[in-house]
């Protein structure tokens, strides 16, 4: 009789210890979404600052159209699409007579300095 007790004991309890819930699955890890581009890179563009170190103010083109009037010791930065050229020119702001030139093309992300000491 101490045998059967025994056996329904463990039984019980055997019983008792796998009734409970289900274990939750573990679950997959989860992947973390790729770095965000810089926007330079996503709109294919540059930097581009352009300095005045003459002693006379300068109208400064870019692509053929006026962007600023730089004070002497002024600069200015602007953004432009890299991989095609740029015609640059800096002139004289009372005569419009062009100064000095320069046709640069921007690597994507690169920021480049143009400056004009005439």
């Amino acid at each position: 009789m101490t045998k059967h007790f025994a056996l329904v004991v463990v039984a019980v309890l055997s019983l008792a210890s796998c009734s409970g819930a289900p274990a939750a699955p573990t679950p997959a890890p989860v992947t973390p979404p790729p770095p965000s581009l810089p926007i330079c890179q996503t709109q294919n563009t540059a930097s581009l600052t352009l300095t005045n170190l003459a002693a006379q103010s300068r109208i400064v083109f870019i692509d053929g159209v006026s962007r600023s009037i730089l004070a002497p010791n002024g600069s200015v930065m602007v953004t432009v699409v890299a991989g095609v050229a740029h015609p640059i020119s800096f002139r004289d702001d009372r005569t419009n007579r062009e100064v000095s030139t320069a046709n640069p093309v921007l690597v994507v992300c690169s920021t480049f300095t143009i400056t004009n000491s005439l």
